[in-house]
């Protein structure tokens, strides 16, 4: 009995069919793993807002060096009463404790009776020691009208600076101070534990995590050529998918 020649066309397509079979197994293989990567952060992206994302923050560590980000180490802060308050960015920490709301920039913090008053360009809070919690937030009136220029003590009172010098023993009440000299608080070196405990971390929004892992730039440009592989394999799996189903149809 002689083997069956097949024609060399036939052939040909045979050869074909086994090489795009192989391929198409391949780039399965390789696809499907990114793609489902692909399928989660596109459905965590789209249903954010109602997954309550959009007010969330990430600051992994090794995702953070990913972005090139570190943390902040300040150097100076205001100390007062054996607390220390440190403006980082736009955050202020008393004691390493964010401060709320965020955005407060104190120009200096005294403490007189057990409270410590911190002073902003237009505000004087009133906080407790302990946990930094607001007593009271005075502006202008009581406070004397002007910009809070610095804070200090003078003879067992609060002393602020808007360009005339004014005195008060709770916030409340203020007269023209005398002439007593002024302890002015100013800016000093932190020691090294309050320099960490107020470092600030850096983190970014879970919504620019995602589009960036989305897109694979998060993993910089070689991520972003991963996915572009990632849309090839896919292209690939079509088309072999495609003509696979044609040939079957015409045998």
């Amino acid at each position: 009995m002689t083997r069956r020649q097949h024609h060399p066309r036939h052939a040909g397509r045979l050869r074909l069919g086994v090489l795009l079979h192989r391929w198409h197994r391949r780039a399965g293989l390789f696809a499907a793993v990114f793609l489902v990567w692909l399928a989660v952060t596109g459905v965590l992206l789209n249903e954010g807002p109602a997954l309550g994302l959009d007010g969330v923050r990430i600051g992994w560590p090794w995702l953070m060096d990913l972005y090139g980000l570190h943390a902040t180490l300040p150097d100076q802060g205001f100390e007062a009463g054996g607390h220390w308050l440190v403006a980082v960015g736009e955050q202020a920490r008393l004691d390493g404790r964010v401060m709320q709301p965020a955005g407060t920039q104190p120009l200096g913090m005294v403490e007189l009776a057990g409270v410590l008053y911190l002073a902003t360009a237009d505000t004087l809070l009133l906080l407790k020691p302990d946990d930094g919690s607001r007593i009271d937030e005075l502006r202008a009136p009581p406070l004397p009208d002007g910009r809070i220029r610095r804070i200090g003590i003078a003879d067992g009172q609060i002393v602020i600076d808007v360009g005339a010098l004014y005195a008060s023993t709770d916030g409340e009440d203020w007269r023209a101070a005398s002439g007593e000299p002024v302890q002015w608080s100013a800016a000093q070196a932190l020691p090294p534990a309050q320099r960490k405990a107020a470092a600030l971390m850096p983190s970014l929004p879970a919504s620019r995590v995602l589009a960036d892992l989305h897109s694979g730039r998060v993993f910089g440009p070689y991520g972003a050529r991963l996915i572009d592989l990632v849309g090839l394999a896919a292209i690939l799996l079509a088309a072999t998918g495609v003509w696979s189903v044609l040939r079957r149809r015409r045998h």
